[in-house]
């Protein structure tokens, strides 16, 4: 190589290296702190994994041992761990089991109002519509067990049940309930006969109709 390409080369490094000094010194400290920053956000992503999937762990566990006492029929067990469940797993799927257990076991401790203000919690709560329908059905049963038949009525016909899907057949049998209790024995039946139409047929559900069959009345001739 020739001196005068020795000297161009050495020139154009010594460019280079005054460049990347310059652009250091006019954006190194944003360099820096675009690293560290990414760097925090890496470490705090992974904290929140950690104690997000900690969590799931912790709640996972609690409903295993709500299942576990309640098979043992522990009430005040279950009442315990349902109670912690919601307390410390709020806004998730297991403090809304926690919340269902707990109306079951208020049903089961005959605490009706107890176990109406706990599904009414879940009904005004922001969770998927299957949830809300399998709350407000077991809200209907209690208020026909209750003798509150008109604001069973009352809630059904607030309802979209025609787009409720699978849950149609259950709410048609429970306005039937409903009508039984209020003595309307026409209107039961006819509520009844859609639910087995829409739904499964069942010996229950038959026999409901069965009891609401209207008698056959005698000719004058007989």
């Amino acid at each position: 190589m020739g001196k005068e390409n020795k000297v161009a080369v050495h020139l154009s490094e010594e460019e280079q290296v005054e460049a990347i000094k310059k652009w250091w010194r006019e954006n190194g400290r944003s360099a820096i702190i675009g690293v560290v920053l990414g760097i925090v956000m890496v470490v705090s992503w992974s904290v929140w994994q950690s104690n997000r999937q900690s969590k799931f762990v912790q709640a996972s566990d609690l409903y295993q041992q709500l299942l576990n006492a309640q098979e043992q029929k522990n009430s005040e067990s279950s009442f315990k761990l349902s109670e912690r469940l919601i307390d410390l797993h709020e806004g998730t799927i297991y403090a809304l089991y926690g919340k269902f257990f707990l109306a079951k076991l208020y049903v089961e401790k005959n605490d009706l109002p107890s176990a109406k203000k706990v599904l009414e919690e879940i009904l005004q709560s922001d969770v998927d519509s299957s949830y809300k329908h399998i709350a407000r059905l077991r809200l209907l049963r209690l208020l026909a067990a209750g003798e509150e038949p008109e604001a069973g009525l009352e809630i059904i016909e607030l309802t979209d049940i025609a787009g409720s899907g699978k849950f149609e057949a259950q709410y048609e049998e429970l306005r039937g309930d409903l009508y039984v209790a209020l003595g309307k024995d026409g209107q039961a039946r006819a509520a009844y006969q859609r639910s087995e139409q829409i739904g499964e047929s069942s010996p229950y559900l038959q026999l409901k109709i069965d009891d609401l069959a209207v008698p056959d009345i005698p000719s004058l001739s007989e």
